[in-house]
């Protein structure tokens, strides 16, 4: 009796495999949960990531009375044999570097009395346009850093938040019809006459979204080609953006696909408003309401989006 009753306890073969498996079940069914924890945070981050922006082109207007132009483009004509200059130009995005907490980062590199490509040839000013810049990195995207820009063998950190040229193809050098639309040219939030409620001022652009197998990369610092339209490899669409084709469209033959807004984000993309509100606009939003978002002054009514 007392061998019996002092004899050792333990889990048979089987209720250890019923223990791993409701251990099993168990992670199945949290796991998702998690999942979208994670992701709902993320998705908090990058629409505060937009509203930092909001507030620092606010701040750009409120001290310089215009919103800064998409790019600057220097036509020194001495430097280019005669044809037009085609370097590279600081965007609008290195222009409110000092209003999203980068002063230091802006007065290293100088914008305006330093041209971009001289930037890029300094080793330490090189060293910040390729550091991240959070405030410009949706933490969905898992995208690397460096692309894109590429002058003289280097690369400079990608952004996620193109502002908006318009509702063209392609994105424009001149004529788009956006808050940013055109190079060297500022609009003023009296020039926003359909109302900086109604007008969307900057979105987002994945990396490279589902299904595609090329990337769409954006640069805060600028663009390689300043003389090209958003049809090529560089050009305007490295800072902006157009609403011709809805949100997270899977790339085309041509390469007009890099100039169009998409996220990480299930379902659609965040966008900044003229007004500095942030929106979650679906991917399934009406084309003729999208196009009517990205203009400044097409005088047409919007409706729910």
């Amino acid at each position: 009796m007392n061998k019996l009753t002092n004899g050792k306890k333990g889990f048979t073969l089987i209720e250890l495999l019923v223990v791993i498996a409701i251990i099993a079940i168990l992670i199945a069914l949290l796991l998702p949960a998690v999942q979208q924890a994670r992701e709902a945070a993320r998705r908090s981050q990058c629409k505060n990531n937009l509203k930092q922006i909001g507030l620092a082109l606010h701040n750009y207007h409120e001290t310089h009375r215009t919103f800064p132009p998409a790019f600057i483009y220097e036509t020194d004509t001495n430097n280019c044999a005669g044809s037009p200059c085609n370097d590279p130009s600081w965007a609008w995005s290195a222009m409110i570097l000092p209003f999203v907490d980068q002063a230091p980062a802006y007065n290293s590199m100088e914008p305006g009395p330093t041209k971009l490509s001289q930037a890029i040839g300094d080793p330490a000013k090189l060293v910040v346009l390729q550091n991240t810049i959070p405030v410009f990195r949706c933490p969905s995207d898992t995208g690397k850093n460096l692309s894109g820009l590429t002058i003289s063998g280097e690369q400079t950190s990608r952004s996620n938040y193109p502002g908006v040229n318009g509702e063209r193809t392609e994105v424009r050098l001149n004529d788009g019809r956006g808050i940013f639309g055109a190079r060297n040219n500022s609009v003023k939030i009296r020039d926003i006459t359909d109302g900086s409620s109604n007008t969307i001022a900057v979105g987002e652009r994945a990396s490279k979204i589902i299904g595609n197998t090329n990337d769409s990369y954006t640069h805060w610092a600028g663009v390689r080609e300043s003389n090209q339209n958003g049809s090529g490899w560089r050009g305007a669409f490295e800072v902006t953006g157009v609403t011709s084709f809805p949100i997270n469209s899977a790339e085309s033959v041509h390469w007009r696909y890099r100039g169009w807004f998409s996220s990480m984000h299930q379902g659609g993309a965040h966008f900044l408003l003229g007004d500095g509100a942030i929106r979650f606009i679906s991917e399934n939003i009406d084309t003729t309401t999208y196009n009517d978002l990205s203009t400044i002054d097409d005088g047409r009514v919007i409706g729910e989006f």
